[in-house]
Protein backbone atom coordinates (compact mmCIF):
# COMPACT_ATOMS: atom_id res chain seq x y z
CA UNK A 1 0.00 0.00 0.00
CA UNK A 2 1.35 3.64 -0.87
CA UNK A 3 0.52 6.72 0.78
CA UNK A 4 1.77 10.48 0.73
CA UNK A 5 2.62 11.78 3.79
CA UNK A 6 4.55 14.93 5.57
CA UNK A 7 7.87 14.45 7.62
CA UNK A 8 6.83 16.25 10.73
CA UNK A 9 9.80 15.33 13.07
CA UNK A 10 13.41 13.44 12.18
CA UNK A 11 14.51 10.71 14.66
CA UNK A 12 17.44 9.08 13.87
CA UNK A 13 17.15 6.83 10.80
CA UNK A 14 13.84 7.20 10.89
CA UNK A 15 11.34 10.50 10.73
CA UNK A 16 7.76 10.76 12.15
CA UNK A 17 5.33 11.58 9.50
CA UNK A 18 1.71 12.88 9.54
CA UNK A 19 -0.86 10.98 7.40
CA UNK A 20 -4.21 11.57 6.49
CA UNK A 21 -5.74 8.41 6.84
CA UNK A 22 -7.85 6.50 3.51
CA UNK A 23 -9.74 3.80 2.57
CA UNK A 24 -7.30 1.72 1.69
CA UNK A 25 -5.85 1.81 5.66
CA UNK A 26 -8.57 -0.25 6.62
CA UNK A 27 -7.88 -1.39 10.21
CA UNK A 28 -4.16 -2.12 9.26
CA UNK A 29 -3.29 0.50 13.37
CA UNK A 30 0.29 0.63 12.13
CA UNK A 31 -0.54 4.15 12.42
CA UNK A 32 -0.91 6.01 15.85
CA UNK A 33 -4.03 8.72 16.26
CA UNK A 34 -2.92 12.53 17.00
CA UNK A 35 -5.41 15.11 17.77
CA UNK A 36 -8.39 16.03 15.78
CA UNK A 37 -8.02 12.64 14.01
CA UNK A 38 -4.60 13.22 12.56
CA UNK A 39 -2.50 10.04 11.92
CA UNK A 40 1.23 9.16 12.48
CA UNK A 41 3.55 6.90 11.57
CA UNK A 42 7.58 6.57 11.99
CA UNK A 43 8.89 5.44 8.89
CA UNK A 44 12.53 4.55 8.01
CA UNK A 45 13.98 7.20 5.89
CA UNK A 46 16.73 6.32 4.01
CA UNK A 47 16.45 8.98 1.47
CA UNK A 48 17.27 11.64 3.86
CA UNK A 49 13.78 13.44 4.04
CA UNK A 50 13.85 16.75 5.76
CA UNK A 51 11.17 18.43 7.90
CA UNK A 52 8.28 19.58 6.33
CA UNK A 53 8.88 17.41 3.15
CA UNK A 54 5.86 15.76 1.35
CA UNK A 55 6.97 12.21 0.55
CA UNK A 56 5.48 9.05 -0.64
CA UNK A 57 5.66 5.69 2.09
CA UNK A 58 5.20 2.26 1.16
CA UNK A 59 3.41 0.00 3.94
CA UNK A 60 4.72 -3.57 3.63
CA UNK A 61 1.38 -4.97 4.72
CA UNK A 62 3.20 -8.20 6.12
CA UNK A 63 5.44 -6.49 8.81
CA UNK A 64 1.57 -5.14 10.00
CA UNK A 65 0.84 -8.50 10.40
CA UNK A 66 4.12 -10.05 11.64
CA UNK A 67 3.56 -7.00 14.55
CA UNK A 68 -0.39 -7.67 14.87
CA UNK A 69 0.47 -11.32 15.74
CA UNK A 70 3.13 -10.47 18.30
CA UNK A 71 1.55 -7.42 20.30
CA UNK A 72 -1.99 -9.26 20.04
CA UNK A 73 -1.77 -13.17 19.90
CA UNK A 74 1.01 -14.08 21.73
CA UNK A 75 -0.21 -12.98 25.17
CA UNK A 76 -3.54 -14.79 24.16
CA UNK A 77 -1.20 -18.04 23.71
CA UNK A 78 0.45 -17.11 26.68
CA UNK A 79 -2.77 -17.29 28.12
CA UNK A 80 -4.10 -20.79 27.28
CA UNK A 81 -0.57 -22.31 27.55
CA UNK A 82 -0.70 -21.01 30.94
CA UNK A 83 -3.67 -22.19 31.69
CA UNK A 84 -3.37 -26.13 30.12
CA UNK A 85 0.34 -26.28 32.00
CA UNK A 86 -1.01 -25.69 35.47
CA UNK A 87 -4.52 -28.06 34.64
CA UNK A 88 -1.82 -30.48 34.25
CA UNK A 89 -0.02 -29.96 37.57
CA UNK A 90 -3.17 -29.41 39.59
CA UNK A 91 -6.65 -29.79 39.56
CA UNK A 92 -7.51 -26.31 41.01
CA UNK A 93 -9.63 -23.94 39.11
CA UNK A 94 -8.13 -21.37 40.77
CA UNK A 95 -4.81 -22.16 39.93
CA UNK A 96 -5.84 -22.81 36.56
CA UNK A 97 -6.88 -19.35 36.49
CA UNK A 98 -3.70 -17.76 37.93
CA UNK A 99 -1.75 -20.11 35.78
CA UNK A 100 -3.21 -18.56 32.80
CA UNK A 101 -2.71 -14.90 34.08
CA UNK A 102 0.83 -15.93 34.67
CA UNK A 103 1.24 -17.13 31.28
CA UNK A 104 -0.58 -13.78 29.89
CA UNK A 105 1.80 -11.54 32.01
CA UNK A 106 5.09 -13.67 31.00
CA UNK A 107 4.17 -13.67 27.49
CA UNK A 108 3.49 -9.93 27.35
CA UNK A 109 6.63 -9.10 28.85
CA UNK A 110 8.97 -11.47 26.48
CA UNK A 111 7.22 -9.13 23.96
CA UNK A 112 7.87 -6.12 25.45
CA UNK A 113 11.41 -6.98 25.17
CA UNK A 114 11.79 -8.65 21.86
CA UNK A 115 10.37 -5.13 20.07
CA UNK A 116 12.67 -3.37 22.31
CA UNK A 117 16.00 -5.19 21.04
CA UNK A 118 14.69 -5.97 17.49
CA UNK A 119 16.58 -3.82 14.69
CA UNK A 120 14.60 -1.24 14.32
CA UNK A 121 15.28 -1.01 10.26
CA UNK A 122 13.09 -4.69 10.33
CA UNK A 123 10.95 -3.14 12.60
CA UNK A 124 9.30 -0.27 10.46
CA UNK A 125 6.27 -1.08 8.65
CA UNK A 126 6.36 2.08 6.08
CA UNK A 127 9.39 3.27 4.48
CA UNK A 128 9.86 6.73 2.61
CA UNK A 129 9.83 5.60 -1.24
CA UNK A 130 10.04 9.31 -2.79
CA UNK A 131 10.67 12.73 -1.59
CA UNK A 132 8.03 15.29 -3.45
CA UNK A 133 9.97 18.46 -1.80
Amino acid sequence: MEEEAKVVELMGKAAKLSIVKSDACGGCQACTKGRGGEMFIVAENSLGAKKGDRVRIEVDPQLVLKGSFFAYLMPIIGLITGTVLTGQVTGSEGMKVLGGIGGFIISSILIYYYFRKSDPKQSFAATITKIFG
